[in-house]
């Protein structure tokens, strides 16, 4: 499972990663609290979940100096190039666009439109993650603001690390939170994207050209093709009758 994280500078995504994957001093994401910390996206792994894969990219600032168009161009070459290697292992699996929860700036709500209208969220699921939301009050407010947007995205709030608040003159520690549950919507949403992207894919393949190669004379070919179909169907459903599938997009 690749995920790759997008989000302004200083909200977290790489406290977020280490937190995950459990990374020590040697390996984790640098961060800070106030400036990027990462400059090119980078890929980091652990043995905690060997199936995992994430990506930091650089964080959405809002210097003058700082040029969003390169940004957002960065993002999406990286999104192209994983989907060119025709390795579905490769490819992007989902994006989590990470946001303090306390602030909407313009420059965030521009980039995850225009991301949204890029990628399907049935194709690449973009789930929207709250990083800083200290009470569900905050949380359901800036949920709206990111429903109000009518993009179909996900929301989930949650806590990287234990954070101090001091209320009065009590202090507070707030847990970490909901970061198993951000992964079971990650793999979720992600199977299914992966569903319907291979559903697609038969369906862009015409009854005709399936139906003139499972009757070719060459038997090599045939079989190849014939495996292909099944292993797309495969991944629509482990238990799926290929036979039957086949039939019906043969129409015979």
């Amino acid at each position: 499972l690749n995920i790759l994280l997008i989000g302004p500078s200083g909200v977290g995504k790489s406290t977020l990663i280490n937190s995950i994957l459990c990374l020590s001093e040697n390996t984790k994401a640098p961060t800070s609290s106030n400036e990027c910390c990462t400059k090119e996206i980078k890929e980091y792994t652990s043995y905690k979940y060997p199936f995992l894969r994430l990506y930091d990219s650089r964080g959405i600032e809002k210097d003058e100096k700082y040029d969003i168009k390169k940004m957002k161009k960065q993002i999406i070459d990286f999104i192209n190039s994983k989907e060119l290697t025709n390795d579905p292992d490769k490819y992007i699996h989902c994006i989590w666009y990470c946001m303090t929860g306390k602030r909407f700036e313009d420059i965030e709500k521009d980039c995850l439109i225009e991301l949204s209208n890029l990628y399907d969220n049935s194709n690449l699921p973009i789930i929207v993650v709250y990083t800083q939301c200290l009470s569900k009050n905050d949380y359901l407010a800036f949920k709206n603001k990111i429903d109000n947007l009518q993009k179909n995205l996900i929301s989930i709030d949650i806590m990287a690390e234990p954070y101090p608040i001091d209320i009065g003159d009590t202090n507070y520690i707030i847990q970490k939170k909901n970061l198993d549950t951000l992964l079971k919507i990650s793999i979720e949403k992600a199977i299914n994207a992966i569903k319907s992207s291979c559903y697609t894919s038969l369906k862009e393949c015409t009854k005709k050209e399936i139906y003139t190669i499972l009757k070719t004379k060459n038997d090599k070919l045939k079989v190849n093709v014939h495996n292909r179909i099944v292993t797309l169907i495969r991944k629509m459903d482990d238990n799926a009758d290929e036979k039957q599938i086949i039939s019906e997009l043969l129409n015979i």
